[in-house]
């Protein structure tokens, strides 16, 4: 019995030279720039995973040969035409003249910390003055330092409940 009904199909197969192969490579990853793609956007659009188009475009030290597989599907893509990407633009522009960055540009949520709040139940704050622009969402304090007084007062009441 043979293993290979029509024969090896993979050793009939014209092997590509290095010079070929890197040349290719070449290509890929200018065609990929050109159209302002990551890697991911390019393994998306011909339907591959990551990993493989990497190693497609030289990445990890290799001299792989493109399967035709691959071949007919970076044709069909290259035939299509596709429009590159926008080049990314900052969403705000820097003004080294303007003090202050307007309060709806920030990404970040307006948030009540915790420890401001503590402050004002004590009466050494203000009460609008509990509310901060955080500068990332999961973010709760408004300073270090009153995340490590909170912190502190945490590690207080837990002791005094021990004792």
């Amino acid at each position: 019995m043979t293993r290979f009904a029509n024969g090896n199909a993979a050793a009939q197969k014209p092997q590509w030279s290095r010079a070929e192969i890197k040349s290719f490579q070449r290509d890929l990853a200018a065609f990929r720039r050109g159209l302002n793609y990551t890697h991911a956007d390019l393994s998306r659009a011909l339907d591959y995973s990551c990993a493989y188009v990497r190693m497609m475009q030289g990445h990890y030290n290799t001299t792989r040969q493109p399967s035709q597989e691959f071949l007919r599907r970076f044709a069909a893509l290259r035939n299509s035409a596709p429009k590159p990407k926008p080049a990314f633009l900052a969403a705000l522009a820097f003004t080294p003249d303007v003090d202050a960055i307007p309060v709806c540009r920030i990404l970040g949520a307006i948030k009540q910390c915790p420890e401001c709040l503590h402050e004002f139940r004590r009466g050494a704050r203000a009460e609008p003055d509990t509310w901060w622009v955080m500068r990332v969402p999961r973010q709760i304090y408004h300073s270090r330092d009153h995340r490590a007084a909170a912190a502190l007062r945490r590690r207080r009441r837990r002791h005094l409940k021990h004792t």
